[in-house]
């Protein structure tokens, strides 16, 4: 008799040695390194590319890129809407202020 685990299902992340170098900021060699060292799981898959399965650490690495990766898109578009509003404030009130002087010349 197994007792059931209690809480939320974590999702399994299987990456190659080349992502876990570049989400790690290390060498493909320093990658392997640290698998071997923290023992984590590696298979081949059908792909024919061996894969390692995140630890708790690294996937918290990886959601926090995401998560960065999202934020920083997200305040690029916040920041170019806002300039696209400020340019079409600027191009109506031009508009606006031209006719009136084209009037006042006459």
């Amino acid at each position: 008799m197994w007792a059931k685990p209690t809480g939320i299902d974590v999702p399994q992340i299987w990456m190659t040695y080349s992502e876990i170098s570049e989400l790690l900021d290390c060498s493909i060699e320093e990658a392997r390194s640290r698998v071997v060292i923290e023992q984590l799981d590696r298979k081949i898959s059908r792909d024919g590319q061996r894969r390692v399965k995140l630890n708790e650490l690294m996937m918290i690495t990886f959601v926090r890129r995401i998560q960065e990766a999202f934020f920083d898109n997200s305040h690029a578009v916040r920041e170019l809407r806002r300039m696209h509003d400020m340019l079409r404030s600027e191009s109506d009130l031009a508009r606006n202020i031209a006719p009136q002087s084209r009037q006042s010349v006459g």
